[in-house]
């Protein structure tokens, strides 16, 4: 799933225009944030380990660090 996520899912995001796409690595909690959409994908892709910032382009002031969250198995 995470493959697809980051390959198939991402490009198809991207052809619809979605400005950004964040695909979260369940197991690493690693936040691979997709931006710039074009139509053959997102042109900037990067990574955010959980203990840093994730802030959204167009909501910034919603900023979260998934290490901060109570993720339990519950």
């Amino acid at each position: 799933s995470l493959d697809y996520d980051l390959g198939a899912k991402a490009l198809d995001y991207a052809r619809l225009g979605l400005p950004e796409l964040w695909v979260i690595n369940a197991q690493t909690l690693i936040t691979t944030v997709h931006r710039d959409a074009q139509l053959t994908g997102y042109t900037d892709r990067f990574d955010i380990p959980p203990n840093e910032l994730l802030q959204p382009l167009r909501a910034g002031h919603l900023a979260v660090r998934l290490a901060d969250l109570d993720l339990g198995s519950g």
